[in-house]
């Protein structure tokens, strides 16, 4: 995933945000990866193969994170 001022680009998509980005959401699964912009004025899905612990990391700039909120949920079966 790739986030800056006025694009999101997750995998081969990609769109272009048209506000200042006030608020990202991501939604982290074993299999899935969903990113918000700005309540939802843009969004991008990605399946992931998980095979190995990932990292997120800032490549052009510093990044804050202004709040974080984990929930586990429980399994469907």
């Amino acid at each position: 995933m790739k986030l800056s001022s006025h694009r999101l680009q997750v995998a081969d998509s990609q769109g272009e945000i048209k506000e200042p980005v006030r608020k990202v959401e991501l939604l982290v699964d074993r299999a899935s990866l969903e990113t918000f912009v700005n309540g939802g004025q843009i969004s991008c899905t990605k399946v992931l193969k998980p095979r190995r612990p990932s990292a997120m990391v800032s490549t052009a700039g510093a990044a804050k994170v202004v709040s974080l909120r984990v929930t586990t949920l429980k399994g469907m079966w």
